[in-house]
């Protein structure tokens, strides 16, 4: 037969420093993820400040883009080389007669 004997100490103060100890980590538990929480919500505002820049940037560019094809445009119009126009002239015989439909 075999005998096995357990010393458990149950006083007072062990269960005290127990739910002290696991009072105090909670605690910084909870501090350390208010921090990460702050941290994460600063990341966000410059992120989200970044996306503004980012907006302005493209804003930006496409305001640019669309003078710079206004002007392209506007140039080409002035500048265009002029066409020749031919007219239709008939032969000088045929003036008198009245016009001929196939």
């Amino acid at each position: 037969m075999i005998e096995l004997k357990f010393d458990i100490n149950l006083s007072v103060p062990h269960i005290e420093n127990g739910l002290k100890n696991a009072a105090d980590s909670i605690a910084q538990g909870i501090t350390t993820g208010s921090t990460h929480v702050s941290s994460g919500a600063t990341s966000v505002g410059v992120g989200v400040t970044s996306l503004g820049d980012g907006a302005r940037i493209i804003g930006y560019g496409l305001g640019i883009g669309l003078v710079v094809i206004g002007c392209g445009i506007g140039a080409g119009l002035l500048f265009r080389p002029a066409k020749e126009i031919h007219y239709r002239s008939e032969p000088s015989s045929n003036i008198n007669q009245p016009n001929q439909q196939f």
